[in-house]
This record gives C-alpha cells, structure tokens and sequence, in this order.
C-alpha cells in the first residue's frame, strides 16, 4: 500500500480538514478517502454529509510520498488516515 498526502482548498474556513496522509492502493482511491477525527474512511456514497468540512473527489489533489510495509498496515488497524490537518474554529 501507498502513502498519499491528500489536500483540499474548496472548504477552507474553520472546523474543516485541509490535508492528510492516507494509506491507499492508487492516488484514484485516496481521493475518496475522507478524513475525520477517527482516523478516516473509505468512500462514503454520500459526500454531501462531510461536503462541509472535507471535498469531493475531483476537488481533491493527491501526492505519493511512500510506501506503507506490512507492520505499520497492521498497526493502523483498519483505519485509512495516518495524520489530518484540521482548521478547528
């Protein structure tokens, strides 16, 4: 798995997330990828509930920085966001 830094700049005002590290396969697949206070998730199909503090996939710019080995995969149990930058207000 890859490492991606994920940003956004649609929502900038305050109590969004602008940008987070997440573990995904392809950069395709961290676009989807929505951070939250809980360590992130997968897809969710109605992005219209986290539209206020995150963005749409095609808004969304994502960057490799790395790569993911197994040990720290399975320390993350599940969850798919390593770090978020959160503009709290």
């Amino acid at each position: 798995m890859n490492l991606y830094k994920i940003s956004q700049d649609v929502n900038d005002d305050w109590d969004t997330f602008d940008s987070a590290v997440v573990v995904a396969e392809s950069a395709e697949e961290a676009k989807k990828i929505i951070p939250d206070h809980h360590g992130g998730y997968r897809e969710n199909p109605d992005y219209e509930i986290s539209i206020y503090d995150w963005a749409k996939p095609e808004y969304v710019t994502a960057e490799l920085i790395g790569v993911a080995d197994n040990d720290f995969l399975n320390s993350l149990d599940g969850r798919t966001t390593v770090v978020a930058s959160f503009n709290a207000g």
